[in-house]
Formats: structure tokens, sequence, C-alpha cells
């Protein structure tokens, strides 16, 4: 019998056996006292095991993932994949107050900005290229930690450019349409800071549980071509004393039009 963690958002991580994640989810739940209230959960399998469960109606979040074998089910021909995956730490506390900013796309002003990069992007001869580029040119402009270019893909949000501490592991992950800001900012199409993101319930708190990650905050500006948006462009943790601001989302909003055109095409 495998041994598996499951965590929920604001609360404890909690250990249970299960002979798979399915098995371990609902035991996990049950130990949550969240069973009652569950009416569907949306279920994602990542590459690398871990499984993200979002209940629909009250947005919650859920990480499952394998920490153990029992010495008995252990064979001479386990392979790599089939090792114990370890928890990562919960993320640090950020007690801080500053505000929220949550401004519509269309109320920023673009800043005057060399148009190269944006040239740039649309001459890419791929998608993703022309994604991963926007991505460099996002961080070159506005110094931050980490950032994702996020696409909607069949009902899913992608990950399809990633750059910074975490980018191993979340390239090419998908979650639930919906999921955290990046869902946010595509439903209300706005260009929006959270400024203390571990606090918010519009972070997802789960993707910095499966990369161990802590993202203390976001600027998310969606991709909009005509009446359609594609995705966002994110970036996760101002560098130095600086925190994002508006002339920070001017410059995305340049770069996600840039990228949005040349997805379009």
């Amino acid at each position: 019998m495998q041994t598996w963690s499951v965590t929920a958002r604001g609360l404890a991580s909690v250990e249970v056996k299960g002979r798979n994640w399915l098995v371990a989810l609902g035991r996990g739940l049950e130990e949550f006292g969240r069973v009652a209230a569950l009416q569907r959960l949306a279920c994602e399998v990542l590459p690398n095991g871990t499984v993200i469960a979002r209940d629909i109606a009250t947005g919650t979040g859920y990480v499952v993932q394998q920490v153990a074998f029992d010495a008995d089910e252990v064979t001479a021909e386990a392979g790599p994949s089939e090792r114990a995956h370890t928890t990562p730490p919960p993320p640090e506390e950020d007690t801080g107050a500053d505000p929220v900013y949550d401004l519509p796309a269309d109320a920023i002003s673009e800043l005057s900005m060399d148009e190269s990069p944006v040239d740039a992007v649309l001459a890419a001869d791929t998608a993703i290229e022309a994604c991963r580029m926007t991505l460099r040119f996002a961080r070159e402009k506005v110094p931050a930690e980490a950032g994702a270019v996020i696409l909607e893909e069949r009902g899913y949000l992608r990950f399809s450019a990633v750059d910074g501490p975490a980018s191993r592991k979340l390239t090419g992950v998908r979650l639930p349409l919906g999921t955290g800001v990046a869902g946010y900012a595509m439903e209300k199409r706005k260009a929006m800071v959270l400024a203390n993101a571990h606090d918010d319930p519009r972070h997802c708190g789960e993707v910095d549980a499966l990369t161990g990650y802590v993202t203390r905050e976001i600027a998310v500006v969606p991709l909009v071509r005509g009446d359609r948006v594609l995705g966002v462009l994110e970036l996760m943790n101002c560098t130095g004393d600086r925190r994002f601001g508006d002339a920070d989302l001017a410059v995305m909003r340049v770069l996600a039009d840039g990228l949005a055109l040349r997805l379009g095409h």
C-alpha cells in the first residue's frame, strides 16, 4: 500500500494510505471533513505523478503527492519514476498589508517603448518561440524573479513558457480552466497586481505547493485578441525593493498585445 500526502490550501497536510491517487484523495478529503459538501472535482495528473484537484463549487484546491512505498511493495524492477516524491515545504506567510490593484485592462495607458521587442515577437517563427521571447522581454523591462505565459488550450490553462526557479517543474503543466489569478484575469479581462498573493483566494497556492516556490506578488495581463482571451502574461515577485505598479502593467500590456496579435495569426 502506498503512502500519499494530501495538501489543501489553508489546512495542514495529511498523510494517507491508498493503492492509487484517487483513493488517497478520497481519504484525504475525509480527513479534512470535506466529503459531505463536495459535488464536483476537476483533477489533473501532472507528468511527475502529482495530482492537482479543485472543488468546482468553492475553488478549493488539493495537491496529492506520493511520498513513500511500504517496503513490501518495492521490487527490484522499480524504476526512478516509481520512487517516492517528497512534499515541498509550505510557503512562508506574508503578513504585509499592501494594497491589491484591480484595474480594467483598457484603463492602462500604453507606455512609450522601443518597438523592437514587439516587432521581434511578431516575426517569431513559432507560437512557442513568440511566448518565450515575450516572457524574456517582459523580465528585462520589469525585473522579476519569475514569469510565465499561460495559454488556454482545449479547456485547460497550459504553462506554455516559464522562466525562473520553478521553470522545469511548470513548463507544459496544465490546470483546469478558470484556475487561479490567470483564470480570473481571463474571465474579467482585467490586468491586475496581487500585492499579497499568499493570502489572496485568487492565487492558486497549489502551484507553490507543487514547486516549492513562494509567490509573494503577481502581476498579470490578459492576452486579448478581438473577442477572444487567449491566456495571460504573468510576472512573479519584483526584484530588489520594488513592487509591481501601474507602469509595470503598462509595459506588460504592450508586450501582451503583441503576443496576442502573433498568436491570433
